[in-house]
């Protein structure tokens, strides 16, 4: 069932996000900064005493968001491979979101925004190489939680 409440398309993560996060302990990282995850990551993570590290290759959100920690990055090699939880909802190019998810499958926990089956090519998603895969579907665009280590299967958004 498709949720109708109002909601804007950019923040149909959030609910994916604080899953996973109220579900893991470690260092959360952010690829693709914007305005309805950066500040809850940054907080969550805040009053958690996590750390929180964030990039974006787009100069003018970096500066937006600077107040969260947000760091600049042309390449989006970050190489980061200790982080618990991951977050991806970075640009198309130069490297998708795909090649992103694949360069951090060992990760605990990956939480891809925007992979309805519509967009899985733009964003070259390919899901095959993870164990788990929890798709949260009931608002579009979809967010889908991923993992090898852990059952993202079994976690229960909502009852």
């Amino acid at each position: 069932m498709i949720l109708k409440t109002p909601y804007h398309n950019y923040s149909t993560h959030q609910e994916a996000l604080m899953l996973a996060f109220s579900k893991t302990k470690g260092t959360v990282l952010e690829l693709g900064c914007g305005y309805y995850s950066t500040p809850l990551l940054y907080h969550l993570c805040k009053g958690a005493g996590r750390k929180f590290y964030s990039f974006d290759s787009h100069k003018d959100w970096v500066e937006l968001f600077k107040d969260y920690g947000v760091e600049y990055t042309r390449d989006w090699n970050i190489g980061w491979t200790d982080a618990e939880l991951i977050f991806v909802d970075g640009p198309v190019a130069p490297i998708n979101r795909g090649g992103m998810i694949n360069r951090y499958k060992d990760a605990k926990v990956l939480v891809a925004h925007d992979t309805e089956p519509e967009n899985r090519h733009k964003y070259d998603y390919d899901f095959s190489g993870f164990k788990y895969v929890y798709t949260f579907n009931t608002q579009w665009p979809h967010t889908t939680i991923l993992s090898n280590h852990v059952d993202v299967t079994q976690w229960q958004a909502r009852k």
